[in-house]
Formats: structure tokens, sequence, C-alpha cells
């Protein structure tokens, strides 16, 4: 596997917000060359273990917070910079303040995060997701339960 951990200076527009701060390539490799594909949802690094582990058909209780890449229904990317929590799915991207929705974009069709649609769009679901994703990955910290069962 070989990754990033940032990505690079850029003058393009989108490298310059904070979907495009984040976004770096990732690249899983065998020496056979049996991987012969491309994923196009979203990853994060935390999905690394999980992935590989799935790959070598891993079966023993593992605490991660990320999911296997073969995994791929109802993914979300999770992220926190500059006093922002960032969360993304497949098509949009919502910033939270706090637990408060702050700011909500389809950034495969607005990728400069020009029209933002917090209040325009029902985004319910999503929201209820990222503060349980919070509150568990706090707790999980707090009480120091961060092992597999």
């Amino acid at each position: 596997m070989i990754t990033a951990d940032h990505c690079s200076i850029s003058s393009h527009p989108f490298y310059s917000n904070n979907l495009g701060q984040f976004s770096i390539p990732i690249l899983f490799y065998l020496p056979d060359n049996s991987l012969r594909s491309s994923y196009n949802g979203v990853f994060q690094q935390s999905d690394i273990v999980p992935s590989i582990l799935s790959y070598l058909n891993y079966n023993k209780p593992v605490f991660c917070f990320g999911k296997s890449y073969a995994k791929a229904t109802d993914r979300y990317v999770n992220y926190y910079t500059n006093s922002t929590h960032y969360m993304l799915n497949d098509s949009l991207l919502f910033t939270f303040n706090g637990y408060e929705l702050k700011e909500l974009y389809k950034y495969k069709t607005d990728s400069l995060l020009k029209d933002n649609l917090a209040g325009k769009l029902n985004a319910e679901r999503s929201v209820n997701y990222f503060k349980a994703f919070i509150q568990t990955y706090n707790n999980s910290l707090i009480d120091n339960t961060c092992e597999a069962k």
C-alpha cells in the first residue's frame, strides 16, 4: 500500500479549499499485479487497515473507525481541521460547527464549494450519522474502550 499523508501545494483552485486540501492518492499493490481495478468511492486513511484485512480474509475481531473499501455502502469520510468537522459521502460535503450543520455542498458538481446548500437539502440522516460518529469516537477515547470485541 502506498499513500501520502497530505497533498502538495497546487495552483489549481480545487486544492485550495477544504475538500481538495485533504485529497490524496492511495495505491494497493500486489507483485503479481492481481489488483487491477480502481475505486471511485470516498476513502480515508482509517479505511486502509480494514481494507487490507478484508483482502487477506482476516476474520478475527478488530477495532477500527474505518471500513474496508469492499464494503462500499453508506460510506462517509470524517476529518477535523481549524476547529471545524468535515464529513463527506459519495456526493455531499458537510461542515459542522460543533454539532450544527454549517455548510453543505454537492462537491461532484461544485468542486470549488461555491453553492452552500445547508438548509436547502434534507440532510437529517447524514447529520444524525455524524453526531453518532463523533459521540462514539469521543467516548471510545475518553473511556479507553478502543478494543476489539
